[in-house]
């Protein structure tokens, strides 16, 4: 009769966790979805900046420079503007791997989202279980 009892009781208990334990398995689930799609929606536009900026600055000094060469290609300054058109691809790689190295900074970490609810999690089992089973001393 007792035994009967007790296992009805764990029963009860074991079925209201296990439904407990499904829904936070749920909502992790929905914060992992979130944390993925905005870790892809940051790298698609870091990949997208960066194929752009490849392309226009290729394009750009690649007619520039042309141009440059020449309209002084007759003159004594062609030299001096081939030493400038490579110090000025120097300086815009320079500037391009800054800003993409600001853009990285700036970057959501991945699974931000998911890691802050699982602290919140673990404070809040530690808590529980500091509550229910104080430290014997």
């Amino acid at each position: 009769m007792w035994a009967g009892m007790l296992e009805s009781a764990v029963m009860s208990r074991l079925s209201g966790s296990a439904s407990t334990l499904a829904d936070h398995a749920a909502a992790y689930a929905e914060i992992i979805a979130a944390d993925l799609e905005a870790s892809t929606r940051s790298a698609a536009r870091r990949l997208w900046m960066s194929a752009l900026m490849i392309v226009s600055l290729i394009f750009s000094l690649g007619i520039g420079c042309t141009w440059l060469i020449a309209a002084t290609w007759d003159t004594s300054a062609h030299l001096p503007v081939m030493i400038g058109l490579l110090l000025l691809g120097i300086l815009t790689a320079f500037v391009a791997l800054q800003l993409l190295n600001r853009e990285r900074r700036l970057a959501p970490r991945l699974m931000a989202l998911t890691l802050a609810e699982w602290a919140k999690d673990r404070s809040m089992v530690k808590e529980l279980l500091s509550a229910n089973y104080p430290a014997d001393t």
